[in-house]
């Protein structure tokens, strides 16, 4: 029988070499988005009305978002939503448009079409930052992970 004792030298992140730095950015990509990271965002719409929230980030304005009553779901965003919001703008339009007597037969499907693409585009800038190096590192350091000298994770 043998018994080995073995010793590491464990560092934060900021205490490794660049290179890597680069090699647990790299491995830790997805840390942020491996599961359940839009979830907010649905609940956000089906509060608001929404019926059915699917998309697919890899073909771009891939994005089902079913609404029965689009009026009220335009209500509620511009409700619950800043004006800095990139939902704000559309609904606000729907509604004023609606105010001046269009008809919501005619202008509704447009409305759908560009909340669609305005949900795709915030589900989007989200994922582009939570995969980003500053929020992988934010995780990182939130988190207490410590690595080895070659970037794995102790």
């Amino acid at each position: 029988m043998r018994i080995e004792t073995i010793e590491y030298k464990i560092y934060e992140f900021d205490e490794l070499n660049e290179a890597s730095k680069e090699r647990v950015l790299s491995n830790l990509w997805d840390i942020n988005v491996e599961y359940g990271w839009w979830e907010h965002l649905k609940e956000e719409a089906e509060e608001w009305g929404a019926t059915r929230f699917d998309f697919n980030l890899y073909i771009h304005g891939h994005i089902f978002l079913d609404v029965l009553e689009p009026v009220k779901f335009a209500e509620n965003i511009v409700a619950s939503v800043g004006d800095q919001s990139r939902l704000y703008k559309p609904a606000k339009e729907f509604l004023d448009a609606l105010d001046a007597g269009e008809l919501e037969e005619v202008i509704g499907p447009e409305y759908m079409d560009t909340i669609e693409l305005e949900f795709f585009e915030l589900l989007q800038d989200e994922y582009d930052y939570l995969t980003s190096d500053e929020a992988i590192i934010e995780t990182i350091k939130a988190n207490g992970y410590e690595f080895l000298e070659n970037g794995k994770i102790y």
